[in-house]
C-alpha cells in the first residue's frame, strides 16, 4: 500500500508544472463556485425560493467541469444555504448569514437539550437512591418496632398534614 502511494506520489511530480498546477486547483474551483453562488444570494441577485442556474449554465458561468459545480453546490446544501435534489431544481434556501445562524441556534439548542437529558437522567437516579433510602429507612424503624412518619415538608402529603395538624 505504501509502495503504490509513493509511486502515484512520483508520477504526479513527474507532470509536467502546469498539469500539477492544474490538480492543485481543483479544490479552489467548486470553492470558486460555492462562493460566486453565495455572493449572488447575498447580493440578492439569487433571492431565497428562486431557482439558481442549472449544472451546465454554471459550468459554462465559472469555467469549471460538472464534479467542482456540485461539489460547489453540495457545500452550500451542507450550510443550509440551498435545498434541492441532483438532476431537479436547486433553490436557495436561507441567505448565508441566516442559515450560519440557524445551524448555530440548532447546535446550541441540541446541545442544551443533551444537557437537560442528563440532568433528568441525574435526577431520576436521585430520586432513585431517595425512595432506597426512604425504604430502608421504613424497615429500620419497623425492626425497631416503631411506625415511620413521613417527615417530607413540601408536596402535596406536606400540606395536608399541615392541614390536618392546624
Amino acid at each position: 500500500m505504501k509502495c503504490a502511494t509513493v509511486l502515484a506520489r512520483h508520477t504526479w511530480l513527474n507532470h509536467a508544472p502546469e498539469e500539477r498546477l492544474a490538480t492543485e486547483k481543483i479544490g479552489t474551483l467548486y470553492q470558486r463556485v460555492a462562493d460566486g453562488i453565495r455572493g449572488k444570494i447575498i447580493s440578492g441577485e439569487y433571492p431565497v425560493g428562486s431557482t439558481i442556474p442549472s449544472t451546465r449554465q454554471l459550468e459554462k458561468q465559472y469555467g469549471v467541469s460538472q464534479s467542482a459545480v456540485r461539489q460547489g453546490v453540495s457545500e452550500l446544501k451542507t450550510a443550509g444555504i440551498l435545498v434541492g435534489q441532483p438532476g431537479k431544481a436547486v433553490y436557495v434556501k436561507a441567505v448565508p448569514a441566516a442559515a450560519s445562524a440557524e445551524k448555530h441556534d440548532i447546535e446550541t439548542l441540541s446541545k442544551r437539550v443533551t444537557e437537560l437529558e442528563q440532568r433528568a437522567e441525574e435526577d431520576r437516579d436521585l430520586r432513585d437512591k431517595v425512595e432506597d433510602l426512604k425504604a430502608s429507612i421504613i424497615e429500620l424503624y419497623g425492626k425497631n418496632g416503631l411506625t415511620y412518619q413521613d417527615r417530607d415538608t413540601s408536596g402535596p402529603k406536606a400540606l395536608d398534614r399541615r392541614a390536618r395538624h392546624g
